[in-house]
């Protein structure tokens, strides 16, 4: 969870970043700058039911002090991950690269992952079962790297994947770091049953 709220803070900032600068004033809420107009208004649907309740600091500030005008990068902080990815999916294709581009991926492969990404989130925030579940979402593979034999329905190619999504490398070596004692402290299961190979903790220290 640690490592997708990271990205999901990421992702949220660049969203916000793209809209406020590619649209004028309050482009963000016309439904024309996006490819679904239905998918749009139920996302505006959200975020103003959202803002509405929220006491908020930074909200109550726009609400009493700019007549309830708010702009993207505040409408966007009631967003959830699901909301974002879908926000994201719903750009054109050319506001999406400018977001993939940032992460050196093509549009549509982040798409994937994001979309992955929000169900193994739900799972984890329900605390349903990782170990030995196999995955329905798969994740797309790098054409770089295929010769690894990874599998898409494993957990451990979801893991994988996301080291091209985590910029900040002294956070991922952090992250790798304890989950290599997590596994050392519980050496009796069998991580294979999640896709994980003998020199899984070089595949993700290399990038």
């Amino acid at each position: 969870m640690e490592l997708i709220e990271h990205i999901e803070i990421s992702i949220r900032t660049k969203l916000s970043y793209m809209i406020a600068h590619g649209y004028p004033d309050l482009g963000y809420r016309e439904p024309s700058n996006f490819v679904s107009e239905e998918k749009h208004l139920g996302l505006l649907e959200i975020l103003d039911n959202e803002l509405s309740k929220s006491n908020e600091l930074f909200v109550k500030h726009h609400r009493e002090n700019r007549d309830g005008i708010f702009p993207v990068w505040v409408a966007l902080e009631m967003a959830t991950f699901s909301n974002l990815v879908g926000l994201y999916s719903n750009l054109n294709t050319n506001d999406q690269i400018k977001i993939s581009s940032q992460f050196n991926l093509h549009s549509n492969i982040l798409r994937n992952w994001l979309n992955v990404l929000k169900i193994l989130r739900n799972r984890c925030a329900h605390h349903s079962r990782l170990f030995n579940s196999l995955i329905i979402t798969k994740p797309t593979i790098l054409r770089k790297d295929k010769q690894l034999d990874l599998q898409q329905h494993h957990i451990f190619t979801q893991i994988f994947n996301l080291k091209y999504l985590i910029k900040e490398r002294s956070l991922w070596d952090s992250w790798v770091t304890r989950l290599e004692a997590l596994i050392e402290k519980y050496d009796d299961v069998d991580m294979g049953r999640m896709g994980f190979k003998e020199n899984w903790s070089t595949l993700l220290k290399i990038v």
